[in-house]
């Protein structure tokens, strides 16, 4: 037994003695059967058509869009040196803090204060109080702004019983029948980043976060404390109809101006009280009522300056508010067979091709002065056909600490140049072409906006359906609403021919 075992292991060391003496190195896979060779393949597909929307060019050919569900409101004038001045009003139904209050006698009102917070961050802090940014200003010079009470009522519900849509057109000053009471003037406004000491209605010091804060003259709402009044103040659906609303507009001063982004859910006006004691015949009590900024709030935007162009030619404009969006339809080229996809596209589908990478890129027409501050970060690419996201959108889990950063993986942000003037934006379309060509999707048109918040989704319908070759387009996002920024980018048909409109596919294809 013992000898076997020697046998044994001397044979094995024989064996490994024989193969490490042999130097030809076999290469992994060498002499397999039906191997398989890979190109890789880089096709720049310049079959893209796109079309021209334009929702405010003018009186004529405006189409206002849905502004009575935006997540906040645009306030002020902005200036854009192609698509003109925009001017923006708000008007808002109000409510009270409480009702059936009861004032007492001898009463008198001692002040009234607006109230409407800007957006803002803390980004220090000096001798105990803290410093702030403002967020959402656009602009460098003062608006007058006019505000009034609103006499025009703003219905909840239609006649169908359902949601009241308001558009962008409504001109709540100039409508037939309605007088609106000035209630305050500001000549020259521009926000400040200044914080406010306040005594609340409790005698207490607070500090307030940088606002639109103003005394209002208080004989304007004597109202509240007159006997004849009070069932107007029993309830919220009394008070809507006794006080309509209070309506914000803003004035240009010069060829520039400044545009708020402000939440008027959080606006308020307080209205500073006293009253007799009943207990006492000497003593007088003091107390507050707010005035709130809830229920329905509509945005009405202007643009008196933009002229539509008769020719497109090479260019696609793209203007937020009520302004320009875009269509694009890629392989939209020959079907010489007339089975309703083109030859280029069916030509990827009948080929075993792995789809690596897909990129559309807008190159921006830089032969047209925007200057780099009118310029918008993001452009927003979708379904228009089924009003949805693409699934890139879907598969892009990036944030970032800004939202200005958010889901760049599908929908990069501009790259601009060491001037800061805006170059291309770069939107990799990977898994919306991989299933087009590999799942024979339906290739739907595509709808191209600006957005400044690419997270939020929300929609807001066109006052009048579009048709546009066969797509409705009832609705655009209304992040791209809330945008003051535009820009001018080129479309298939631009001369240089680096700067075309294209899509270009990096895939791998086999090599039998």
């Amino acid at each position: 037994m013992k000898s076997t075992r020697q046998q044994l292991v001397l044979l094995l060391f024989f064996v490994l003695v024989i193969i490490s003496c042999d130097k030809d190195y076999n290469t992994i896979g060498e002499g397999l059967v039906n191997e398989v060779h890979f190109n890789q393949v880089v096709d720049s597909i310049s079959i893209i058509k796109s079309e021209q929307l334009f929702f405010g060019a003018n009186s004529v050919t405006s189409n206002p869009v849905q502004t009575n569900n935006l997540p906040y409101n645009l306030l002020g004038y902005y200036n854009h040196s192609v698509y003109g001045g925009t001017t923006a009003n708000v008007v808002s139904q109000v409510a009270l803090s409480e009702y059936g209050k009861d004032f007492g006698v001898e009463n008198e009102i001692l002040d009234v204060v607006l109230s409407v917070p800007y957006f803002s961050t803390i980004i220090g802090a000096e001798e105990n109080e803290n410093l702030y940014e403002l967020d959402s200003i656009y602009g460098a010079s003062p608006v007058k702004l006019n505000i009034y009470r609103s006499n025009y009522f703003l219905n909840d519900f239609d006649i169908n019983g359902e949601n009241q849509k308001y558009y962008s057109n409504e001109n709540i000053v100039s409508l037939p029948g309605i007088n609106n009471q000035i209630l305050h003037t500001i000549d020259s406004f521009f926000p400040s980043s200044q914080a406010f000491t306040s005594v609340n209605s409790d005698g207490e010091d607070e500090t307030l976060t940088p606002r639109l804060r103003e005394s209002i003259d208080k004989t304007l709402f004597n109202w509240m404390l007159e006997g004849s009044n009070q069932s107007s103040l029993s309830s919220a659906s009394n008070f809507k109809d006794f006080y309509r609303g209070v309506f914000f507009e803003a004035e240009a001063l010069s060829s520039s101006g400044v545009l708020l982004g402000l939440d008027f859910s959080n606006a308020e006006i307080e209205v500073f009280y006293k009253y007799k004691n009943t207990t006492s015949d000497s003593d007088f009590l003091e107390d507050s009522i707010k005035i709130l900024f809830s229920g329905t709030k509509v945005n009405m935007l202007q643009n008196i300056d933009f002229v539509e162009p008769t020719v497109v030619n090479e260019s696609i404009y793209l203007n937020g508010g009520q302004g320009a969006m875009a269509t694009v339809k890629l392989f939209d080229g020959l079907d010489n067979d007339n089975n309703g996809v083109s030859d280029k596209l069916d030509d990827l589908r009948s080929r075993d091709v792995l789809i690596n990478e897909a990129n559309i890129e807008f190159y921006v027409n830089q032969n047209i002065p925007l200057g780099s501050e009118a310029e918008p970060d993001r452009v927003f690419l979708y379904d228009i056909d089924n009003n949805r996201v693409l699934l890139d959108y879907q598969f892009d889990d990036t944030i970032g600490t800004d939202v200005v950063d958010a889901k760049v993986n599908h929908l990069g942000r501009l790259q601009r140049d060491d001037l800061g003037y805006g170059v291309k934006y770069k939107i990799n379309v990977t898994e919306h072409i991989t299933d087009l060509i590999r799942n024979d999707s339906i290739n739907v048109k595509l709808g191209l906006v600006i957005s400044n918040n690419v997270l939020d989704l929300g929609s807001s319908e066109l006052k009048d359906e579009i048709d546009i070759n066969g797509s409705e387009i009832e609705s655009i996002f209304s992040a791209s609403v809330l945008s003051h920024r535009g820009t001018v980018l080129f479309n298939e048909n631009a001369l240089d021919n680096e700067k075309k409109l294209k899509l270009k596919i990096y895939y791998t294809e086999e090599n039998n």
